[in-house]
């Protein structure tokens, strides 16, 4: 009977990359570093930040933006995509959930 609820838990947390993208808290930066290299970075500073993340980075056109992708273990808690502009990159961030209020500053510091 115990595994009902955890099953009932485990199938509200099937949200895709979309419906954070839609219904997620945004944030928007601005970063110094072109798009791949802002990735690496935001890998590493989420890393940095909770060594339970992990990541996927994917290319997302032929304009070198990028996209990463942060989670804890199956469950994605926010994209982050990175678009270049003349003087660097644009970074916007949506988080599945209300992030710890400096996190989203955190993941982009320093790229």
């Amino acid at each position: 009977m115990k595994i009902l609820p955890l099953l009932l838990f485990l199938a509200g947390c099937a949200v895709t990359p979309q419906q954070i993208m839609e219904q997620g808290t945004r944030y928007d930066a601005r970063l110094k570093l072109p798009p791949a290299k802002a990735a690496e970075c935001v890998a590493r500073n989420a890393w940095n930040l909770n060594s339970d993340f992990s990541h996927t980075m994917l290319p997302l056109g032929e304009d070198g933006s990028m996209e990463v992708v942060l989670r804890v273990g199956s469950i994605v808690l926010t994209i982050v995509r990175l678009r270049p502009i003349d003087d660097g990159t644009t970074a916007t961030s949506w988080w599945r959930y209300t992030p710890r209020e400096e996190w989203p500053g955190k993941v982009v510091e320093g790229c």
